[in-house]
């Protein structure tokens, strides 16, 4: 779908704007990954012990700069290890890879 989008924009215009490409997956993303992250962390304020909160702290700021997978890989966070349900941001890696795709996606684009 967005490689489609893409090539689309360069076949009609002769080039891609950037800047409207990443606003458009900010518009869509943003206010629905900000919210989740805002209110995980505030029911872990009343759920989590202040070591939990803490380190979950750390999760929630490398999921809202989609870059969580690049933390659960330095603190060699298993996925599927039985304490990774414990996590309530491990669901963020598979976004945060999906966005750092979308980086490098267009440029090779373009010079394709």
């Amino acid at each position: 779908l967005i490689t489609g989008q893409l090539l689309r924009e360069i076949a009609e215009d002769g080039r891609l704007d950037l800047w409207r490409f990443y606003a458009r997956r900010a518009r869509r993303l943003l206010p629905a990954s900000l919210f989740v992250i805002f209110a995980t962390l505030v029911a872990g304020y009343f759920i989590l012990s202040p070591d939990e909160q803490s380190l979950y702290s750390k999760g929630a700021m490398y999921a809202s700069a989609y870059a969580i997978n690049f933390w659960l890989i330095r603190w060699s966070f298993d996925y599927f290890a039985p304490d990774a349900a414990n996590n309530p941001f491990i669901h963020f890696w598979s976004l945060s890879v999906e966005e750092q795709f979308y980086f490098v996606w267009p440029g090779l684009l373009l010079l394709a």
